[in-house]
């Protein structure tokens, strides 16, 4: 198979995040602004992302720019597994991964699983990848080393590769994905920017997936690195399935017991619920939402001024960035082993701007496509 090569580095990332980062003090309301529609030579153009100088090692990370691979010599099969769709945040990664697949005509199977809860079904889901004769995993995994023997098994046969979520390298042939520490950590040194440790203490309450899956342990660890300096103070961790009905619950309970919470921290599934919880007990004003990662619902409380700050980890890049990477190595041309978008923070005064969100948000009309097969496709054996 290909070997990994550096790819040229690059400076134009840096000076978008350093023309990016001083709206971040701006917060204001600000009308609606449409996400702009891709078209396909966007689509097709040179990628900027950080490269890992190590692979699977995010501590020393490199700018390079990433052609995308336009054709193939075969209709390669690659199969691709998400934790769930219970927000827009994978359906974004659902619609980049489509739209690729699609353009470079090649066959495509997802499969979700229900959440990360159980790791069992997405264990059985790979057997299914097997069955349908992947010639590629791509593996969005509900927990870091849950399904570690199951894929050091399996990698034997079928090249597997990480999709978003950080997973054991144990077996794995490359990943796609952003350092969820920096997730956690961004959104933590903008607070501590804006409450130094001189000043008024500030309380917040953090909300995440199950302790151990997706990212949230590292994402609370990189929080917490970042307030450690500041006058923000965690006061309380709460932990529930990404559901709409959990994180209500969760977030009544926070509220009940601390009624003088400064911020609510987590992902999207909680942040667009907090809306709406904080409007019925008339809080809007005086709790600020924080999301650590972005959705569309996010997207448009960043725009009404209800959400004070969120991370954009570019899904639709990075699910185009995923089939890329597979597809290179299968077809044994020069390959990244490790890579993933730039991670900006957003806030209502930054979107004001304009932003292009097409390589993070899917087209608002966009619904989850489970199979991509070419009318040619033959079963590769």
């Amino acid at each position: 198979m290909a070997t990994p090569v550096t790819i040229v580095h690059k400076e134009l990332w840096r000076v978008i995040h350093t023309l990016a980062r001083p709206f971040l003090s701006l917060l204001f309301a600000v009308p609606f602004i449409a996400p702009v529609v891709m078209s396909s030579s966007v689509a097709n153009a040179a990628w900027m992302v950080e490269e890992a100088v190590t692979p699977f090692d995010f501590s020393v990370q490199k700018e390079a720019q990433i052609t995308p691979v336009k054709q193939v010599s075969r209709s390669w099969r690659l199969c691709a597994l998400y934790p769930h769709l219970k927000d827009s945040y994978w359906l974004s990664v659902n619609y980049g991964m489509v739209d690729q697949a699609r353009k470079l005509g090649i066959d495509l199977k997802v499969l979700a699983a229900d959440g990360y809860v159980d790791a069992s079904r997405q264990e059985a889901q790979l057997d299914v990848c097997q069955a349908w004769k992947a010639d590629a995993i791509l593996l969005g995994g509900v927990g870091y080393n849950l399904l570690e023997q199951k894929v050091a098994l399996l990698s034997q046969d079928i090249p597997v590769f990480g999709l978003v979520n950080n997973i054991s390298p144990k077996g794995v042939t490359g990943k796609v994905g952003v350092d969820w520490y920096q997730m956690g950590f961004r959104v933590g040194r903008v607070l501590a920017k804006r409450h130094p440790k001189e000043s008024q203490r500030v309380t917040a309450a953090w909300f995440s997936s199950p302790t151990g899956r997706g990212g949230s342990d590292v994402s609370l660890r990189g929080l917490r690195d970042a307030l450690h300096n500041s006058s923000v103070v965690v006061v309380k961790e709460s932990y529930g399935d990404n559901d709409h009905a959990v994180k209500r619950d969760l977030i009544q309970k926070v509220l009940e017991q601390y009624p003088d919470v400064n911020y609510l921290i987590g992902g999207a599934v909680m942040t667009e619920v907090a809306i709406g919880e904080l409007k019925r007990r008339r809080l809007t004003d005086k709790v600020k939402l924080v999301s650590t990662y972005l959705s569309h619902g996010v997207y448009r409380g960043l725009l009404r001024n209800k959400i004070d700050l969120a991370n954009d980890d570019h899904m639709v890049l990075q699910g185009r960035l995923s089939v890329d990477q597979a597809v290179k190595y299968l077809e044994g041309k020069a390959w990244v082993q490790d890579l993933g978008p730039g991670i900006v923070e957003l806030c209502p005064a930054l979107i004001n701007q304009g932003l292009d969100m097409t390589q993070s948000l899917s087209p608002a009309n966009w619904r989850p496509v489970y199979e991509v097969v070419q009318k040619t496709s033959s079963v590769n054996k």
